[in-house]
């Protein structure tokens, strides 16, 4: 029995994982239905109690967007998200009823995912023209 040898084949077999891995599994790009741009607006999130929370958009999409906020939210919680866009001297505010798919917390907030349930087309027009650089 060698203890080098088994270091060894914990070796390759990490590589041949790490390779497996890289050439199968899809990044978060490739598995996302539509394209996100980095959108740094202020927002508001209210609650089914009428709280209104304070926040800021991360990223957006035509179907959600990542959120900053100093509030957590459980999964599946639905509120009524209002963006203030701001683009190229143009204001646009944005309300949607959006679910809250997941939460992590980072150093001094949580950052939120959240679908987007319902939204004008308009809004979604704008959304989709955005995350394409079409506008």
């Amino acid at each position: 029995f060698s203890m080098s040898g088994t270091v060894n084949n914990q070796q390759e077999l990490l590589e041949n994982t790490f390779e497996i891995t890289e050439i199968n599994l899809p990044d978060g790009a490739e598995r996302r239905q539509h394209s996100r741009r980095v959108a740094r607006w202020t927002a508001t999130i209210t609650t089914r109690d009428r709280n209104v929370i304070q926040c800021q958009t991360q990223d957006v999409s035509e179907s959600g967007a990542s959120i900053s906020s100093a509030h957590d939210f459980r999964q599946g919680a639905v509120v009524v998200l209002q963006i203030q866009s701001f683009y190229k001297g143009s204001k646009k505010n944005l309300k949607i009823l959006a679910e809250v798919k997941r939460s992590a917390i980072s150093t001094d907030h949580f950052t939120l995912g959240v679908y987007f349930r319902d939204l004008s087309e308009g809004s979604r027009h704008f959304l989709k023209q955005y995350c394409e650089n079409e506008i």
